[in-house]
């Protein structure tokens, strides 16, 4: 099992290397950067997430993107869970913020080591532009190993709706390699690609340190 561990790293690994390279010999596409550094409180039946995440683009003035924010999660059963929150994003290079509210239901299921989720998002971007409302669908398959089972794999697609013009607004399609640092941070690396209308493409390389603190009751 250790043994099959290691190969899945090494494959994970590999599979980002490939990607990213050919992303980037490609030449025709914008090349980002989007690392996150992410804290996460875990309670017995809710999660808080606070993130903060920047964007950086290889060919352009930066940061692209800021934001941060608090988003918790609650689980209602095995299946269901909903989630609710608030982000604040600033574009420094066009003078412009964002205030998210948000909401999602997501249900999952777990299959041994496979967890399947389809999180349907709903939110407003208040302060930007029309303040547009969006209805996001991201559907993701994540595969554990590891002798914990704490090591992944995944892949995720997401699509971006803009309710307020009743038109597509993006799609996001991502493959990502996650992995214990330590008892307490977890590393996740992945490779995304963006599509917008009128063909722009853009590749992304993305990188999310996350700290999990875990409350358990009496705490």
């Amino acid at each position: 099992m250790r043994n099959t561990a290691k190969s899945l790293k090494r494959a994970g690994a590999a599979f980002l290397v490939t990607i990213a390279f050919g992303a980037t010999v490609g030449g025709a596409q914008s090349i980002q950067w989007w690392p996150e550094v992410d804290l996460s409180v875990t309670f017995k039946r809710a999660d808080l997430l606070i993130p903060s995440l920047t964007r950086l683009d290889s060919g352009l003035p930066n940061p692209q993107f800021v934001a941060t924010g608090a988003i918790g999660t609650f689980c209602l059963d095995h299946r269901w869970s909903l989630t609710t929150g608030y982000l604040f994003a600033s574009l420094p290079q066009h003078d412009q913020i964002a205030h998210v509210p948000l909401v999602a239901i997501t249900p999952s299921w777990t299959v041994r080591r496979w967890a399947l989720s389809d999180v349907n998002r709903f939110e407003r971007l208040m302060a930007y532009s029309n303040q547009p409302y969006r209805y996001r669908n991201r559907a993701a398959a994540d595969y554990a190993f590891g002798k914990q089972h704490v090591e992944h794999l995944y892949v995720s697609n997401e699509f971006f709706v803009n309710l307020s013009e009743g038109s597509w607004n993006q799609n996001r399609a991502q493959a990502g390699l996650g992995i214990m640092l330590n008892h307490v941070t977890r590393l996740d690396a992945y490779l995304l690609q963006r599509s917008a209308p009128g063909g722009r493409e853009t590749s992304i390389i993305g990188t999310v340190v996350t700290i999990m603190v875990h409350r358990h009751k009496g705490q």
